[in-house]
């Protein structure tokens, strides 16, 4: 079977139009800009796919949870989760991760490099920690319980809440907010508010092993 290489990385193709696109990315060429935030790509296909973030996009769906993904790779990857598929090991204490962005956060924090700064002088080993952080100085709450209604900065502030105040049992839960809330608790167990239920003292089912 012919094989077609790029001459820049050496990575070998089955069609030749995959290496066409392939070399475009090498290129440095965005000619096709995202309308929302102005970023560029190589091929129209790549933006189609970057339009998802802004669009809410999610097609893939993992046939084990409830999780959906933008792009089949990032389904890829979530699906070695669930197999517990070690791909990398740390050199250093011998721990085993799964995706190469886990496993390259781990090596930061062994040699204690951390590369995102706030502007009050913290830092940070990933760019998700520096966001969720700056919260702190816009006072932004975007994780809103469905029950309740009360908003929070960050999505563990948010999860402590249902905890305390909505997962117990009896707990009484307004009628008037027919949600249905799932609530993810060590990975294990599924919080439920059933939208069928009628009643203040409706309670929340636990679903799960």
């Amino acid at each position: 079977e012919k094989l077609y290489s790029c001459g820049i990385c050496f990575k070998n193709f089955v069609q030749s139009a995959q290496l066409s696109i392939h070399v475009k990315r090498h290129m440095g060429d965005k000619p096709f800009l995202c309308q929302d935030c102005g970023k560029g790509f190589p091929i129209k296909s790549d933006l189609r796919v970057h339009q998802r973030i802004h669009n809410g996009e999610k097609p893939y769906s993992c046939h084990l949870c409830t999780k959906t993904f933008a792009t089949s790779g990032n389904l890829a990857i979530h699906i070695r989760i669930h197999n517990k598929e070690v791909r990398y090991n740390c050199p250093v204490c011998q721990r085993g991760f799964v995706t190469c962005s886990a496993y390259n956060v781990h090596l930061k924090r062994h040699k204690g490099q951390k590369d995102y700064h706030c502007e009050c002088g913290k830092t940070f080993y990933t760019s998700s920690a520096l966001k969720q952080h700056r919260v702190v100085h816009t006072g932004e709450k975007k994780y809103q319980c469905k029950i309740c209604e009360r908003k929070f900065t960050q999505t563990s502030h948010l999860t402590r809440h249902f905890k305390r105040d909505h997962a117990k049992p009896g707990a009484p839960i307004p009628s008037s907010n027919q949600y249905k809330v799932i609530l993810n608790e060590n990975k294990s167990h599924l919080f439920v508010y059933d939208q069928n239920m009628a009643g203040n003292n409706a309670d929340v089912k636990c679903e799960g092993p």
